[in-house]
């Protein structure tokens, strides 16, 4: 076979097992910005591609037939994207752990779920600290006494795929917030539970469409004010 053709045989094969596990990546999380800038997901993808290429290599060595799967490269780069996947996601053996009352599963794919947890891990703290930023900056100047039920009806109204166990537990999960949590804290904390259903934008867009009659009344902004250098004095 020519050098060419080995060369993009080899990367077609690699491709299809990298897409592979970015396709599992996406399925849970949605976003391809956290994947690509997350080192151990790109770790993960990486594994992937290579086991696919290690399956299409010894696939003639060991001559493996599969019908018409092997009679061309084609089918070969498939059937090595296939089996890869098959192959990491295995499990030798199973034992049941009594402390943990849980199945522990034995095999290659115990491996691949460290980098998963770790990346899922990663994950959670950048998008944490993003989506704190951008609720922080929406909600900053909130009035939660006034928004806690205006704000949570505008935006439940408006995503209409929201099931009733959903608006129960949002419901639920507005009103568990602690009578003693600073205002602003509160505030914050709402546009948290909320941005969970809609999205940040959505959340802004029903903040700028609710306008003053949420926001902080200025007689409100110079208690708070007070408060703040009462404190510092004390202090």
């Amino acid at each position: 076979m020519d050098t060419k053709l080995i060369i993009l045989c080899y990367s077609l094969t690699f491709l299809l097992g990298f897409l592979w596990g970015l396709s599992e990546l996406l399925s849970r999380y949605r976003e391809i910005k956290l994947i690509l800038y997350s080192r151990n997901a790109l770790l993960y993808l990486f594994i992937n591609g290579m086991a696919s290429v290690l399956v299409y290599y010894f696939i003639p060595k060991l001559n493996i037939s599969f019908g018409v799967f092997t009679q061309n490269e084609w089918g070969k780069i498939i059937l090595a994207g296939l089996s890869a996947m098959f192959i990491l996601r295995s499990s030798f053996f199973s034992y049941h752990d009594k402390d943990s009352n849980k199945a522990i599963n034995v095999g290659i794919s115990t491996i691949l779920q460290v980098f998963l947890d770790s990346a899922e891990r990663s994950f959670d703290r950048e998008h944490s600290t993003n989506k704190l930023k951008q609720v922080s900056l929406v909600m900053k100047d909130i009035d939660f006494t006034k928004a806690e039920k205006n704000l949570s009806v505008i935006c439940l109204n408006l995503m209409l795929n929201v099931s009733t166990e959903e608006q129960k537990k949002l419901g639920e999960s507005v009103k568990n917030l602690s009578q003693d949590m600073d205002p602003l804290a509160k505030s914050i904390a709402l546009g948290i539970i909320l941005e969970q259903v809609t999205g940040v934008e959505l959340l802004k867009q029903a903040v700028e469409c609710l306008g003053l009659s949420i926001k902080i009344t200025p007689e409100k902004i110079d208690v708070f004010q007070q408060l703040g250098q009462l404190e510092k004095n004390l202090k």
